[in-house]
């Protein structure tokens, strides 16, 4: 299942866009604009900028969703085998958080997004607030199934009174195998990754090449109706075989 098939609006959670990504954004604004003129060679083509930069606006911040929840969702393999770890020692669960925390906060430090969480929870239950409530929020800000899973049956357990350790600890492994096993894939289609965004790449490379070394082969798609349509019809395909790409190399677990 899609890290984000529980988010329909990419606004519900907040993203924080660092310089570095603002600087990635307004770069490729400036690449689209090239597309485009190389394209059609016409400047009422970027009366058509509006519309592609707010489209693009919103399928970066997506994209930087999705990292966010990957990265929270491989830290949160180490939170719950520090979790249950502590179990096994003999710790009640609170207890246990709070060993977790002080665990992540050693290996990825005060700012990771698992610590942050688990500092919200450790909060939480030092207020007074169940347990169970406390990780209802945490999987509310991170809508991720592992968590959501783990979340159900920590909830199933406590409601139920049955082996809260050994139930914590199956589920645990089970999750740490499934996101052990997500990383080996994602690993494997490394190099088609490499490929898909090379193959991406050739289409303008190659009309670019075009554009400098023939000039006249493509001037008589230019100026013209006709012509006009033709590389849009051309634009569409290209646009719709990336995505179609992007979408092949996503294997979920």
């Amino acid at each position: 299942m899609d890290l984000l098939t529980k988010i329909k609006d990419g606004n519900k959670i907040k993203i924080e866009m660092s310089r570095r990504d603002k600087i990635k954004e307004i770069i490729t604004y400036t690449i689209l604009v090239l597309i485009l003129y190389m394209f059609f060679h016409s400047v009422f083509v970027f009366f058509l900028l509006p519309g592609i930069i707010y489209f693009y606006h919103g399928c970066y911040k997506r994209s930087l969703l999705q990292q966010k929840l990957e990265k929270i969702n491989l830290q949160f393999k180490d939170a719950i085998k520090a979790l249950a770890a502590a179990l096994r020692a003999g710790k009640s669960v609170e207890n246990a958080l709070r060993e977790s925390l002080r665990e992540m906060l050693v290996i990825y430090g005060v700012e990771a997004p698992i610590s942050r969480e688990l500092i919200i929870m450790v909060n939480q239950v030092s207020l007074g607030i169940p347990l169970e409530k406390a990780f209802e929020e945490f999987a509310l800000r991170n809508p991720i199934e592992d968590i959501n899973t783990f979340v159900s049956v920590f909830k199933i357990a406590k409601r139920t009174g049955g082996d809260l350790v050994e139930i914590i600890n199956n589920t645990a492994d089970s999750i740490a195998d499934k996101i052990d096993t997500r990383n080996e894939i994602s690993v494997v289609i490394s190099s088609k990754k490499l490929e898909q965004k090379i193959m991406s790449i050739m289409p303008l490379g190659i009309l670019c090449y075009i554009q400098v070394a023939a000039p006249d082969m493509l001037t008589p798609l230019y100026g013209n109706l006709k012509g006009f349509l033709i590389m849009i019809l051309c634009l569409l395909v290209y646009v719709a075989a990336y995505f179609l790409s992007v979408k092949i190399m996503k294997i979920e677990v």
